[in-house]
Formats: structure tokens, sequence, C-alpha cells
């Protein structure tokens, strides 16, 4: 059995500070644990009034500029300098650090613990095998090899430690949606919920399209779900500048197409400028100054008509919503009516007692109720003209 070769033994939760200096680039991070208070909901069944709230600890970067983190990844950095083991110790008392690339290492990792003990790490090259690192310790004149994760993680830029998810979208409760673009027709759509009053066959929430249309038209919210299912696929490619001086060179000075979505709790704003020639396109968010890459093939969906996502059908009423029906064209006009007795009645129960009337005469059920099934039928074919 080979014998562990320790490098650095920490306790991790007493690691306050992670500095990183990359003399490749010149890039410094500097990581913080900073404690706040958990956004988690309440599991328990109690009220919960007087309990303080939870509290969680997390990684911030402070350090070139703040930037949202993948906690995990930081973490895990965190790992490299608290149980760090070597693959092999390659000299004892090295006389010529250059041939390791440690006589100016890459990069200097620098821990801060609570009490106020420092460990740093110098990397090296990568060994000849492509798959360990030359590493040494401040204070331990030895070169070792390490894994290659471990000079990964001090080798990481600051973009690699960054989160590259956008909110995400319930479309079982979309509030609002709104796409336009240079080659595309504007669409507005507004969520309603249903209360019951709405003349409706529907008992789920109503989404109505605004825009383009001059009369507000209702959406097929299962087609519109069925092409918005990919979005929230949408993520951050590349991080490209994160305070520009002119958007003009990203083509985002007169975006090219722009999208907000909502849902109860979340908001989706993006909007995209020019493409390049390797498929991705530039694209900032509503909520940030920053310029970012997407694969443009990721937001073909969006390409879609108002048509496509129309109810079609023009008179979808429930008989049980309608009291009266008017017909008027051709000098003719005729009334269909129904009337309905609401005594004893509990509340959400369906009135069975209804007498129909045809201009003011009584008829049969049926008649009306074949009618009720003409009206429904009628369905929008296609649009003439935009």
């Amino acid at each position: 059995e080979q014998e562990v070769i320790e490098i650095s033994e920490l306790d991790e939760n007493k690691i306050t500070q992670i500095v990183l200096k990359n003399k490749n680039t010149g890039e410094e991070l500097v990581f913080e644990r900073q404690t706040r208070a958990s956004d988690k909901k309440e599991q328990d069944s109690g009220s919960g009034e007087n309990d303080e709230p939870d509290i969680e600890t997390i990684w911030v970067v402070t350090k070139p500029y703040p930037v949202e983190l993948i906690q995990s990844k930081v973490t895990e950095l965190a790992g490299s300098f608290s149980d760090l083991t070597a693959e092999i110790i390659v000299e004892e008392d090295p006389q010529d650090l250059s041939i390791y690339g440690l006589e100016n290492p890459s990069v200097i990792g620098t821990v801060s613990l609570q009490d106020g003990t420092k460990t740093t790490l110098y990397l090296g090259n990568k060994t000849a095998d492509g798959i360990t690192w030359y590493l040494m310790k401040e204070g331990d004149p030895k070169v070792y090899t390490v894994a290659d994760l471990h000079g990964l993680r001090l080798s990481y830029s600051l973009s690699e430690f960054r989160n590259r998810d956008l909110p995400d979208i319930d479309l079982s409760t979309i509030k609002y949606l709104y796409i336009s673009g240079e080659d595309k027709r504007e669409i507005e759509i507004i969520g309603k919920k249903n209360s019951g009053e709405e003349q409706s066959g529907y008992n789920q929430d109503i989404l109505e399209i605004n825009k383009p249309y001059k009369t507000t038209m209702r959406a097929d919210s299962y087609k519109l779900k069925k092409i918005l299912g990919n979005i929230n696929d949408l993520t951050i490619r590349e991080f490209i500048d994160d305070h520009p001086a002119d958007y003009s060179e990203y083509g985002l000075d007169q975006p090219g197409l722009s999208l907000i979505i909502e849902d109860e709790e979340n908001t989706l704003e993006l909007v995209f400028g020019s493409s390049l020639e390797d498929g991705t396109i530039y694209f900032k968010t509503g909520d940030s100054e920053g310029v970012y890459l997407m694969d443009e093939a990721s937001i073909e969906f969006l390409s879609f008509e108002p048509f496509d996502i129309l109810d079609k059908y023009v008179l979808w009423y429930n008989i049980q919503d309608i009291d009266e029906v008017i017909i008027e064209g051709r000098g003719r006009k005729h009334t269909l009516s129904i009337t309905r007795t609401d005594e004893g009645l509990e509340e959400g129960e369906v009135q069975s007692d209804q007498t129909y009337f045809l201009d003011g005469k009584e008829v049969e059920k049926k008649y009306f109720e074949d009618f009720h099934k003409s009206l429904i039928g009628i369905v929008i074919d296609a649009e003439k003209a935009h």
C-alpha cells in the first residue's frame, strides 16, 4: 500500500479567504466567506413567527468585482487547499526550479484561516504525462506532483467560477410575454386569472394576445408552452464584457431581438445583438449591463408567428356561461336566450332547471344545444393579411 504524501491539511470550515494570482493573465481573484440569512422556506409546520432566520455560509468574490458564483466551484477550490496530497515527491531539495515552471509560478494561491494563519501554494507546469502538475508549498522545499484536478482549479479564471444560469420560468404560471425583433412581428401576451366570471369553457388561466392583433385574442396555452418548452435551457456560454463602453460593438445598441417573460416569481429579460460566424450571438440581460455569448441555435424557437399560438376557436364558450346569443345581419336579427332559476342552489352547483327561447318563444333544449355546438365549432383557418 502506497504511503499518502500530505502537502496541506486544513479545516475547510475555518478558511475565510482565498486569493489566486495568475501570472499568465495578470488576473487576481479574491474569494471571501460570508454569512447571510437563508431564503429557504420553513420546513416545519409551526408558524415560525418568532423563529430566527436560518444562517447560511456562502462564498463571494470581492476582486476584480462582485459577480454571482457557482458555490460548489469555490468549495472545490477550498478543498484543494484543505486536503491536498501529492502523487510523488519529485525532489527533496531542488537546485533549479525553472525546469518545473516554479521559478516564476504560473499561479500563486493563498488561503487565510480564522486564526490569521495562511497557507500558500505555487503551481508550476504540467508534467510530461499531462495528467499531473508540479507544485510547491511555501515553507516546504520539496517539489511535488499533484493530480490534474488540483492544477485546473488553481488555474481557473473568474469565468470558470461564475454562474451561467438564467432565471427559470414556470410555463404553467405565465403572467407576461413580449417578443419583438427587427424582422419579427411584435407579440405581447398577458396572463389573466380565470375567476369563474370569464365566459370560457377553460378551467385554467387565460392567456390573451394583445399584440399584434387589433382585437384581443386568446392564446392556445398548450401550443405556447410547447413552443417555449426549451426556454429554461438558455444559458450563458461565455462572458464577454461586464462593463462595456459601447454596446454598438456587439450590435446591442439596436437589438435585433428582445424577449421578456414573467411567471409568478421570476422575470427573464434578454436582448440579442450581432451573430458571430461560430454560431454564437451577443446578448445581455435586463438586470445587468454585462455582455455575454449564447449559442444562436438555442433561440430558434423564438421565431414563431403569432398565428402559431392563436386559439383558433372563435366562440369557445361553455353553455353554462351563456345567457344570450344575438345574431344580426343582412336585415335580420335573432335572439337566443336561456333563463335559469337560482332558488335552492348551493354555491358551485350547476343549474339544471333551464328554459330556452328563440326570439322570445320557448324552444326545445336539443335545438339550443345543437346550435351551441355549431357556434363553438367555428375556427379560424388562416390570416388573410398582416
